[in-house]
């Protein structure tokens, strides 16, 4: 059974079997499926209350990123 849960965007949901985020557009098949899913009684899963988390990275963290992926040599990190 296909289910839905809403997106902090009130005029789109997503569908959980793939992921598909579904905006609100009456030409869109998959958005008319969702509504017809909520005519038969269906409610969708509350959107999360958290944010996705972001993690701030240092200058020292990005550089030893780029090192490790062989963007910078080490020696491009110490240049002034």
């Amino acid at each position: 059974m296909t289910s839905y849960i809403l997106t902090s965007d009130p005029n789109v949901i997503q569908r959980i079997s793939d992921g598909a985020f579904i905006p609100n557009d009456e030409r869109n098949f998959d958005w008319r499926e969702y509504q017809e899913w909520l005519g038969k009684g269906n409610e969708p899963e509350p959107a999360s209350a958290l944010p996705p988390v972001v993690q701030a990275l240092t200058a020292d963290d990005l550089a030893t990123i780029l090192v490790k992926k062989l963007i910078l040599s080490q020696s491009d990190i110490t240049k002034k």
